[in-house]
């Protein structure tokens, strides 16, 4: 049962991270919220006034892929690739973490400033254990998973280099929209590998009292008389 409850952080995370994002973020402050021409990062950005509620929901999302990592590494069944997939999320937690907290970027009107540096590079050691969690836990189930996790890696990765590509542009009209497809298509996979991990609990089978076969004695249940 608590196997169960830390695997649905990976779902509750997920849904969090969407919800105060493009939900709450853009309800409580829609003058500086844009779908399509801002990047996540800054919401997060110093100085952003969204940089308040995103520490929140940072704090809560990193804690509850953490403990979703740390359930899956722990995991009993899935070999090597649910071990490896538990380490990455871990990394990818941690570095989530210290993106968030320590180096997150200045806001766009300060240009390439070292902070903003720094955080390009932790942006992308994240991606580095993305790619890691996508590439271990497909091996985790069969060819369907398999395939399911290609793609969504492929995603992932192609829109994430549109948004990099657009980063360095002077336009940035869809440089939201392009980022946002590729940390949905992730968030999504999360969660749906959280679910195939889940397993529900049998309380009648575990409180239900085991009875002796069908034509034996209660003393060759209990192993026979002396």
């Amino acid at each position: 049962m608590i196997r169960n409850a830390s695997l649905l952080c990976g779902v509750i995370s997920s849904v969090l991270y969407v919800l105060t994002i493009d939900v709450v973020a853009a309800v409580m402050y829609p003058e500086y919220h844009r779908y399509t021409s801002q990047m996540v990062s800054e919401l997060m950005a110093r100085e952003a006034p969204t940089r308040a509620l995103m520490a929140w929901e940072g704090m809560a999302y990193n804690g509850l892929v953490l403990i979703f990592g740390t359930s899956v590494l722990l995991s009993s069944r899935g070999g090597r690739a649910l071990r490896l997939t538990g380490a990455s999320l871990l990394g990818y937690g941690l570095v989530s973490t210290v993106g968030g907290f320590i180096t997150p970027m200045d806001m766009r009107e300060a240009g390439l400033t070292p902070q903003t540096w720094l955080h390009i590079g932790t942006t992308a050691l994240q991606g580095v254990f993305m790619v890691a969690v996508l590439g271990f836990g497909a091996f985790v189930h069969e060819a369907k998973f398999r395939w399911y996790s290609l793609g969504t890696l492929i995603v992932a990765l192609v829109f994430g280099l549109l948004a990099g590509i657009q980063a360095g542009q002077e336009s940035v009209r869809w440089i939201g929209l392009t980022e946002r497809i590729s940390i949905y298509a992730w968030m999504i996979w999360i969660a749906v590998f959280a679910l195939s991990l889940w397993r529900p609990v049998n309380l009648a089978a575990s409180t239900k009292p085991h009875l002796p076969a069908a034509g034996s004695s209660p003393a060759s249940s209990r192993g026979g008389h002396r």
